[in-house]
């Protein structure tokens, strides 16, 4: 039997063909596509590191440490924020509260802020009557959303805090899984932040200019303002520091406990910035 001739394929059906193949390669070519990050499903990407805040309680290593930790609705319209015992370790070897520890785990923003993992939301500043108190709100107002810096202080000399910057900048510095202890302070509530050169405060928080009832009492205008001083990037950094020192609100400028019942609901507050000493233990 005489054989068929090949059938000749038309040149528009080989071209597609050739598009096809090229378009595996370089990306997005007549309906192929590569898949880019951004397609990927959240499981697929890099998970942002997550980590527990723990008071380092300076003079009081026999106590049980405490983290910072997400609560509940409070009456300042936002989350509560309160000290519980450290989640640590893995659960089935130190009975760790699964639900405890997922309310202890915080983002380092960029921008200085701590996010709280299991409500998407930042510490922030809220005014309850004439009290300030932190809990959590929306990462972009209303409020005054917190920024945190870490000091240590020098390995040699007198004893005297040098700035790292955002908290986060201080971990990627240090490259460390167990990170501190670092110097925990507000930015706002301690004069700028002597890593910043120059900068400001919004004018989004208010309090009564006068006596608090805080053990460092003073409260200027122009720390009623929410304002700080504009420095020269040239500003010499220990000068800052000390000078900050010196401000009574500054003093106040770390993380604390309320008293008693604590303020609208929330148990964190101002503390002096001596007693601000944080480890930071990466979760993830």
């Amino acid at each position: 039997a005489q054989s068929e001739a090949p059938t000749a394929v038309p040149m528009a059906e080989l071209l597609l063909w050739l598009l096809a193949i090229l378009g595996l390669c370089c990306g997005t070519v007549v309906g192929l596509r590569v898949a880019e990050p951004a397609d990927l499903p959240d499981a697929a990407l890099p998970a942002e590191p997550s980590y527990l805040l723990q008071q380092a309680r300076p003079g009081k290593d026999s106590e049980v440490p405490v983290c910072l930790t997400a609560g509940l609705e409070d009456r300042a319209g936002g989350v509560s924020l309160y000290w519980h015992t450290c989640q640590l370790g893995h659960s089935a070897t130190w009975g760790i509260d699964p639900a405890i520890r997922a309310a202890q785990l915080f983002s380092l923003e960029l921008g200085g802020q701590f996010r709280a993992k299991a409500v998407g939301l930042c510490v922030r500043v809220a005014v309850c009557g004439h009290e300030r108190v932190y809990d959590l709100g929306d990462c972009s107002g209303p409020g005054r959303v917190s920024e945190f810096l870490a000091w240590r202080s020098q390995e040699t000399g007198p004893w005297r805090p040098r700035s790292l910057g955002y908290v986060w900048e201080a971990v990627a510095r240090d490259h460390c899984v167990a990170c501190g202890p670092y110097l925990i302070v507000e930015r706002c509530r301690s004069g700028g932040g002597a890593s910043r050169g120059a900068g400001g405060c919004g004018k989004d928080w208010r309090a009564a200019a006068g006596w608090t009832k805080m053990p460092i009492q003073y409260v200027g205008t122009a720390a009623v303002e929410g304002q700080v001083e504009r420095r020269s990037p040239a500003h010499d950094v220990l000068d800052d520091i000390a000078g900050v020192f010196r401000s009574d609100i500054a003093e106040m400028s770390g993380l604390g406990s309320t008293e008693g019942s604590g303020i609208c609901g929330s148990y964190v507050a101002d503390g002096p910035l001596s007693e601000s000493m944080f480890y930071l233990y990466r979760a993830d």
